[in-house]
């Protein structure tokens, strides 16, 4: 069976000061009326049942979670005693479900992106899925480049392996960090290469046996957890498995070692919305190109990304800015470093009140 794992413990602090840490991006309803975890959680379904759902996140976000997801069970929401990056947590959600079924499969999906069309993605997942399934490979999906992306990661793929329709999957030749802006028109142009997604489909025997071939301080670890998992000492292996884990990335303990890595190529609209910028790319504009919410005033201004949570912004004769009130803070900047506003918050964690803003 195909279960569904979502990552849903960052902090999406390029979107301060909306996003705080009690509330980060994957509560906010960003791109609709739902919270973005809703949205990632309702675009499995009914392809995967809420039953064969789990939520992977701090301790801090726990209940917050559970309240947001109230359909779930609280043992679907698996805490993680730490931070450690994404491998780490994969591995304890692998785990997890190889104790129900040794036999399974699971997608990964970040709780916080942006895929308008259900119906094209459960299809790739579905075919995904069966890719891993006969082939025992990992498959990771690639998005083909709509511009030349500096913030993304790229994946150079090879030959074509398979098809279905308009979905097929090729060969991983290697993964490539986000690049400069040349590079990044070099990828664009090149065709050989997509946008690095972050969504994994693959057997859990075969991503288990992956982390313990690659990270061998996992190994033992992760054998210990399935074993206990469901028991009384679930929590300590948890926490063992952790102790023991490094801090590193799927992409950097795995995908770029492993020997037999697929990329799906789905025909997919899809955008990571890591900046208040992506706001352009998700909501048409005005006549003059504003992407508003909230109560805002324009008076000859084009081009700006409003959000006013709290009272009235009113703008005249500016171009290209974001503008952000909320309760307590303000953000003003270009939209063309909307990037940077991560800068910004860790400047205000320097600062001896800058808590309370975060």
């Amino acid at each position: 069976m195909l279960h569904a794992v979502i990552l849903a413990g960052g902090r999406g602090e390029r979107f301060w000061p909306w996003s705080r840490a009690e509330r980060p991006k994957q509560l906010l309803a960003i791109t609709s009326p739902r919270t973005m975890l809703e949205e990632t959680v309702r675009r499995v379904d009914p392809l995967i049942p809420r039953e064969r759902v789990r939520v992977v996140t701090g301790q801090a976000l726990a209940e917050p979670i559970r309240k947001t997801l109230a359909e779930l069970e609280p043992a679907q929401v698996v805490v993680e005693p730490r931070g450690k990056n994404t491998a780490p947590a994969i591995g304890l959600a692998a785990a997890l479900i190889a104790a129900e079924d040794v036999d399974a499969s699971m997608v990964l999906l970040p709780s916080d992106h942006y895929v308008p069309d259900g119906v094209a993605f459960r299809d790739a997942v579905a075919y995904a899925d069966a890719v891993a399934r006969e082939s025992g490979a990992l498959v990771t999906f690639g998005i083909v480049p709509e511009r030349a992306e500096t913030g993304y990661g790229y994946i150079e793929s090879g030959g074509e392996v398979g098809r279905k329709g308009e979905i097929r999957h090729n060969e991983v030749l290697r993964f490539v960090e986000k690049p400069d802006p040349e590079t990044a028109r070099r990828y664009f142009e090149g065709r050989g290469f997509l946008w690095n997604s972050g969504i994994f489909v693959w057997r859990v025997s075969d991503i288990l046996g992956a982390l313990a071939t690659h990270v061998p301080a996992m190994a033992e670890p992760l054998e210990a957890l399935t074993r206990a998992a469901g028991g009384p000492g679930e929590r300590d292996a948890i926490e063992t498995l952790f102790e023991a884990a490094p801090s590193i990335s799927i992409d950097y303990a795995v995908m770029e070692k492993a020997e037999r890595v697929f990329v799906v190529r789905a025909p997919l609209s899809w955008d990571d919305v890591g900046a208040w910028s992506a706001l352009n790319r998700v909501f048409e504009g005005d006549g003059d190109g504003n992407v508003l919410r909230g109560d805002v005033l324009g008076v000859d201004a084009s081009d700006n990304i409003v959000l006013a949570d709290d009272g009235v912004v009113g703008l005249i004769g500016v171009s290209g800015l974001v503008v952000v009130r909320t309760g307590d803070a303000v953000l003003v900047c270009a939209r063309e470093r909307a990037q940077d506003v991560k800068e910004l918050v860790q400047a205000l964690k320097a600062r001896e009140d800058g808590e309370r803003y975060l």
